[in-house]
């Protein structure tokens, strides 16, 4: 038979682990993003390189050319260049950022089937004792409460916002009580 000690360690112990689990899947998540990160800046970095390169080999072609015509040549040339390499720059990124999304889903995914897991676990495991009721009701005595005394302190700001609102409305200015 447990004990309501026996009981509030055993409650507590699931809170850790829950707590635990809700931390190691925040920082799975935030690594899954910082990953994506990275790979965007290192495709932004490789096309600033290539683009650095590219702009060298331009140069000199611009310095070769004798004719208006070379010229216009040139420059359709670089714009098809250009255009292609474009569509090779965003299709790369949008390529990282399915992957990132990929990598988020699998995470989301893994914590959903162990929460199901360890729900199911849990659920077969419950059984509540006739000594377990006394501490369930004083839960919800406290939580209830605790829930009240929010609901008052909500409705006391929103009084004391009230007369402030109303002065405000009428032109008049509201004076602070003493």
């Amino acid at each position: 038979m447990d004990t309501p000690q026996k009981m509030v360690e055993d409650v507590a112990a699931r809170y850790l682990d829950a707590f635990r689990t809700q931390f190691e899947t925040g920082l799975a998540l935030v690594n899954a993003l910082v990953a994506g990160a990275e790979r965007v800046r290192e495709a932004q970095l490789a096309a600033a390189r290539e683009t650095r390169i590219n702009h060298k080999q331009i140069a000199e072609r611009v310095a070769k050319t004798a004719s208006m015509q070379d010229l216009l040549a040139l420059q359709s040339s670089l714009l098809n260049e250009y255009c292609f390499g474009t569509v090779r720059y965003w299709s790369q990124l949008a390529e990282i950022g399915r992957k990132t999304q990929e990598d988020i889903a699998n995470i989301a995914q893994q914590q959903g089937k162990q929460a199901l897991a360890q729900a199911a676990a849990e659920n077969s495991a419950i059984s509540l004792s006739a000594p377990a009721e006394p501490l369930v009701a004083a839960m919800q005595t406290a939580f209830n409460a605790a829930r009240k005394a929010n609901e008052s302190f909500a409705n006391a700001l929103v009084g004391a916002a009230a007369p402030a609102a109303a002065a405000k409305k009428s032109g008049k200015t509201a004076h602070a009580r003493p």
